[in-house]
C-alpha cells in the first residue's frame, strides 16, 4: 500500500494542501495520521473523489431522454 504526504497529493491532482486538509476534517477523506503528518493512500483518495463526480450529458441525449419522458407522460394519459 502506498502512503502519501498531502504535499505529494497535491502535485498530482493540483488540489491545494489546505483545500485537502479541509477535506479529511470536514468531508471524511480517508487518511492516516501517525503523529501530526496526514497520509493518504491514492487509490483511496481517487476512490473517495468519485462520489462527487457529475456526469454531463451532451445536448443530444439531454433531448433523447426529455422526449422519453414527454413520450412517457402522455402515454400515461391516453
Amino acid at each position: 500500500m502506498e502512503l502519501i504526504k498531502l504535499r505529494e497529493l497535491e502535485k498530482r491532482t493540483s488540489i491545494q494542501v489546505r483545500t485537502l486538509r479541509y477535506y479529511t476534517k470536514r468531508l471524511g477523506m480517508p487518511h492516516y495520521k501517525p503523529g501530526r503528518t496526514i497520509l493518504v493512500n491514492p487509490e483511496e483518495f481517487e476512490e473517495w473523489l468519485s462520489q462527487f463526480k457529475h456526469s454531463v450529458e451532451t445536448k443530444k441525449e439531454a433531448e433523447r431522454n426529455l422526449d422519453f419522458l414527454v413520450n412517457d407522460a402522455c402515454d400515461s394519459y391516453r
